[in-house]
């Protein structure tokens, strides 16, 4: 999750397109916790050595501020090991 750009990469293959909406959910292992938002993808990388992984970077639009909180919250949780 990129904090202040309110987004995320996600890794994947095949890519959407760059501008493809997208309609994403969010379930929070453990914490019996899920939302949906809506993305924007701003950039990918296909799986052709662009010498980064394979995947977008989408940006969150009209997320909640709560949720998008949360979910920030869950991730670094998970990064430390704490979420486990």
């Amino acid at each position: 999750v990129y904090k202040r750009q309110g987004g995320m990469f996600i890794r994947r293959e095949d890519p959407y397109p760059v501008g493809t909406a997208l309609g994403l959910r969010f379930a929070l292992g453990g914490e019996g916790v899920s939302f949906r938002v809506r993305g924007e993808v701003l950039y990918a990388f296909s799986s052709k050595g662009e010498g980064a992984p394979p995947g977008m970077g989408v940006r969150f639009v009209d997320f909640d501020p709560a949720q998008q909180s949360r979910l920030t919250g869950y991730i670094e949780r998970y990064v430390t090991g704490a979420a486990h």
